[in-house]
């Protein structure tokens, strides 16, 4: 017998369940590779805003949710848009000039000044393609705050993210081994 995929809902409700924990990060993780397939992000974030209107989540949780599964959305199209792939051709240009393998990257506060400037209008291409996403989806504040605000933006959802996924260890620590990712 085959056990049926939990709904959207199931799955936002079950990272809330088990905030803190790696059940949290391993839900996240199956949404986040769902996503990477192509799949449709518009019923995560559907269950987000519900969880979250009918307070079943925490305001801060839905911002982070909502920032993660449109991250993972947006992926797919950061390798067909135009703008970015002609960024991403100079940078490389740049990298390449300056005897960096193609594998290989700069940390970005390493980096020539020029390739730093073109990094900063990708990254500024990226947050309007996430706002209009935002729009989209609405959620006006967020298109707002990733674009006009982006510190305040990115303070309040990492404090959703260390709310859901930050693992702390029985003493009531950190885990800082484990960061926030969702494998």
């Amino acid at each position: 017998m085959v056990t049926p995929r939990p709904t959207p809902l199931d799955d936002v409700l079950g990272i809330a369940e088990w905030a803190g924990t790696e059940e949290a990060r391993a839900i996240m993780g199956d949404i986040r590779a769902d996503l990477n397939a192509g799949e449709d992000f518009t019923p995560w974030t559907s269950a987000v805003q519900l969880a979250r209107d009918l307070a079943a989540i925490k305001a801060e949780q839905a911002y982070a949710l909502l920032d993660v599964i449109t991250e993972a959305a947006i992926s797919p199209l950061i390798e067909t848009d135009a703008t970015l792939l002609a960024l991403s051709a100079q940078m490389d240009a740049i990298k390449l000039a300056d005897g960096l393998e193609e594998d290989e990257d700069y940390y970005v506060t390493e980096a020539p000044p020029e390739w730093q400037r073109i990094n900063r209008l990708w990254e500024s291409r990226l947050d309007c393609m996430r706002a209009e996403m935002f729009r989209g989806i609405g959620e006006p504040g967020m298109a707002a705050g990733i674009t006009l605000n982006p510190q305040a933006y990115n303070e309040r959802t990492a404090s959703g993210r260390r709310e859901l996924f930050e693992i702390r260890d029985e003493d009531g620590d950190d885990d800082e081994d484990e960061g926030l990712s969702f494998t």
